[in-house]
């Protein structure tokens, strides 16, 4: 049964049908072959009990005036019936043969073994005894000898035809099963066919050809209204997410504008200050504003509801930046090396209000008096579970003795905050400016 996993439907139907086929054509030969042979020796047994009879009645003259000879000379006529071996003829009470035949160039089984009625097979020849009788009383017995080579040829005959028959029937049984097995293959083929579209281009709308109202039939109706509930559920669950994304954009784009409009207001409120110091301090409050409001317009922007192009917003910030803070762009050169990288919003804010602290720091403090110099940042992949962000300028760098760990500068404290919501490491170090690494979960 293990061989019959492996083939096709199409296969097992054929070999099925021809294993039940031959089969039951074997049976049937084994059974006419068996009756064959226990009629023809029931035949046999006939005709040589009628000729043993005709022998032994011939011979009673003989046995009455003890004449073997003439006893012999009836018995040759047996010489006309070539199936007979030997033949013997017995007295009654008398131990000795009375007379006796033997086939020419054979050698007889009697009287080796005696009957005194009956029959019996022995060694491919039947032995036959029979009562020689006058007026009804026994007056000696006949044994016959006879070979089956007629019921051997007549079975070998019979065989050869039952052989052919076979044969013949197994090419019809094997030819017939070639094209019938298309009345139960063709519709499990063509189900096959449909569920393998379906999944490999999620067409639901897609349904199985009914072709009978059959079992197969029953299972194609099946398969099509599982086909029918899926795909109304799939349509269900589209426009559901299509609402959801409508939703979220809506979302996205109303806390991008709400942002945008607590950034003009500072603006406004900046616009009115006297002291450059608190001027600066709004002025840093609308970039991180902007670098959360740049995070929703993407978002609001992209397909992708759940995951921003990081490298497009880098640039983009790192743009605002260089505007917000009026830097000469050929007086400190921005080099950007950042991975095609999209990343959720849960970890885009965060990183996103980092980087506006880190470069906000080196635009504002590293080039002091028209300092020329650059500004490095790059972010790629450490492991497969991890990044790496790098900051680095080559500016006048920290202040001696400045701990980045107890600080009371408030962008350096966001940035503490900031790299423990990402679950990061920050490290610091201040040899030819300064650089800034973070290493968070991707």
């Amino acid at each position: 049964m293990n061989l019959l996993a492996h083939l096709s439907i199409k296969r097992k139907l054929t070999l099925i049908i021809m294993l039940t086929s031959t089969v039951a054509l074997m049976l049937a030969c084994a059974a006419f072959l068996g009756y064959e042979l226990i009629t023809f020796r029931s035949t046999i047994v006939q005709n040589v009990s009628i000729l043993a009879d005709v022998i032994g009645a011939n011979s009673t003259a003989a046995l009455v005036f003890n004449d073997p000879k003439a006893a012999e000379e009836t018995m040759a006529a047996l010489a006309a019936e070539a199936h007979i071996i030997a033949a013997v003829i017995y007295r009654k009470d008398a131990p000795a043969a009375f007379a006796r035949y033997t086939r020419a160039g054979d050698q007889s089984l009697l009287p080796m073994i005696v009957l005194h009625n009956g029959h019996l097979f022995w060694q491919n020849h039947l032995l036959l005894a029979r009562p020689i009788l006058m007026a009804k009383q026994p007056i000696g017995t006949i044994l016959l000898q006879s070979d089956l080579r007629a019921m051997d040829e007549r079975l070998q005959r019979y065989a050869g035809i039952m052989l052919a028959v076979l044969l013949a029937s197994s090419i019809a049984a094997f030819l017939l099963s070639s094209q019938l097995q298309h009345v139960i293959s063709r519709p499990i083929l063509h189900l096959v066919a449909t569920a393998r579209a379906v999944s490999e281009q999620k067409d639901y709308s897609v349904r199985a050809r009914k072709e009978s109202h059959d079992e197969l039939g029953l299972l194609i109706d099946s398969f099509n209204e599982m086909l029918a509930q899926i795909h109304e559920q799939d349509e269900a669950l589209k426009a559901s997410l299509r609402e959801k994304e409508v939703l979220l954009k809506e979302i996205h784009h109303r806390v991008k504008n709400n942002l945008q409009v607590i950034s003009s207001l500072l603006n406004l409120q900046s616009a009115s200050l006297t002291e450059p110091a608190v001027a600066a301090m709004f002025t840093e409050s609308q970039n991180r504003i902007k670098s959360m409001a740049l995070i929703h317009e993407k978002l609001y922007q992209s397909k992708d509801l759940a995951r921003i192009d990081f490298a497009e917003y880098v640039r983009n910030l790192t743009n605002h930046l260089y505007r917000s803070y009026v830097v000469n762009a050929s007086l400190i050169k921005l080099q950007l090396a950042v991975e095609d990288l999209h990343l959720n919003v849960d970890t885009a804010i965060p990183c996103g209000l980092l980087l506006n602290e880190l470069v906000s720091n080196s635009l504002k403090y590293a080039f002091p008096h028209g300092r020329r110099g650059e500004i490095s940042l790059r972010l790629t992949r450490l492991t497969a579970s991890e990044l790496v962000l790098i900051v680095r300028d080559n500016g006048v760098g920290l202040p001696p003795g400045l701990d980045i760990q107890n600080t009371k500068s408030l962008g350096l404290k966001l940035v503490q905050m900031l790299t423990k919501q990402l679950k990061g490491t920050l490290t610091c170090r201040a040899e030819a400016g300064t650089e800034f690494q973070l290493v968070f979960p991707a």
